[in-house]
């Protein structure tokens, strides 16, 4: 998916399905690759963001959307919390 369908997907999702616009074959595979490396470029870049993930020291961190169980906890409190868990991974890295 480029950046041009992606901006779209997010702020008007049937005007996105009326592109052009294809996901990865192994998106499923790759997206918390991807993240991981997103997330590492993030703080990498922003020494405020980096001190503030740091100082989270060994904390549990959870992305409670309850809307998303993939990358957070979900309605339920039950989901796997992905993102929670890159975030960890990457700041165990700095």
């Amino acid at each position: 998916m480029d950046l041009y369908c992606l901006k779209f997907y997010n702020n008007n999702v049937p005007f996105y399905y009326s592109l052009d616009c294809s996901m990865r074959q192994d998106w499923n595979d790759a997206r918390i690759d991807v993240m991981i490396l997103a997330l590492r470029a993030k703080f990498s870049q922003d020494q405020k963001l980096k001190a503030l993930l740091k100082s989270t020291g060994k904390a549990l961190l959870v992305e409670d959307s309850p809307k998303d169980a993939f990358w957070g906890i979900g309605l339920k409190k039950d989901g796997l919390n992905h993102l929670g868990k890159c975030l960890m991974i990457v700041r165990n890295e700095l």
